[in-house]
């Protein structure tokens, strides 16, 4: 498949970072730079949402903020226990930026197109946001040496 032929996401709703603790996270982007979270919460992926971790049925606790900063979103995110990209980056690279988020309106579609050019899912589930929020969600990679993911969401 040439470049043009090639599908692409537009600009990134989400720069997601791995973080080993999420409260001194959020003490240093609000005393630095004067940024409050506007979601927090411990979030479980398990069964009950469908989780998938490398094409099996895994489980997972995460702490997570969400930082609206304009047009894009900062999330924090910290493995509490299980299994999640965001505790293998934290292992292999220490705390950083570990995915760029993309909100799709098709789910399905997008991802089966990515995997068409290479991409590899890593994670996939379901959630449901103490906000209200609720969609479903895949992380993909291309890349063996544990840079940036790709997350696509979509909401109900």
């Amino acid at each position: 498949m040439d470049a043009q032929d090639r599908f692409v996401l537009s600009a990134p709703n989400q720069i997601g970072f791995a973080v080993r603790d999420l409260e001194a996270t959020l003490t240093r982007y609000r005393e630095r730079y004067g940024l409050e979270a506007t979601l927090t919460e411990t979030i479980e992926l398990d069964e009950r949402c469908a989780y998938q971790y490398y094409g099996r049925a895994s489980a997972c606790r995460l702490k997570l903020a969400v930082l609206d900063h304009g047009a894009v979103q900062l999330e924090f995110i910290q493995l509490l226990d299980g299994e999640h990209p965001v505790g293998d980056f934290i292992r292999q690279r220490g705390e950083g930026i570990n995915h760029l988020g993309f909100f799709v309106d098709d789910l399905t579609a997008t991802s089966r197109v990515l995997v068409e050019q290479g991409a590899r899912p890593v994670i996939a589930g379901r959630f449901q946001l103490t906000d209200g929020r609720a969609g479903a969600f895949v992380w993909l990679t291309d890349d063996d040496d544990g840079g940036a993911m790709i997350e696509i969401s979509a909401f109900k």
